[in-house]
């Protein structure tokens, strides 16, 4: 018998994703626990928001890297509200995310002074 992980355990105490053991909790922990996925877009958005704002890039790095690039929020809030999440939704969206943190660091890495 398995026992169910608390959502505070998923979203507080949890360090990493491995130990999450439903694509569900997964999801959850990505969004809500600062060691997820979501923390690191946060944190990769501030970056180039500063880069705009300091002038080291266009305005449009916000919409096409930054806090306007909506399509992963909008996928994640779509899993959340889900049921159920599948194997192959967790992992299309985990990588997507994934691919998204990583062009963006490469990004705001070219824009450092």
């Amino acid at each position: 018998m398995t026992v169910r992980q608390t959502f505070d355990f998923v979203t507080q105490e949890a360090t990493d994703v491995k130990q999450i053991r439903t694509f569900k909790d997964k999801v959850h922990f990505t969004y809500f626990n600062e060691n997820g996925l979501w923390a690191k877009k946060r944190a990769v958005d501030k970056r180039i928001n500063k880069a705009v704002a300091e002038g080291r890039c266009k305005s449009g790095a916000v919409l096409a890297f930054g806090s306007l690039s909506n399509f992963s929020y909008d996928t994640m809030k779509r899993l959340i509200g889900k049921k159920h999440v599948s194997g192959i939704e967790w992992s299309v969206f985990s990588e997507m995310l994934v691919d998204e943190i990583n062009k963006a660091n490469d990004f705001a890495d070219s824009k450092e002074v």
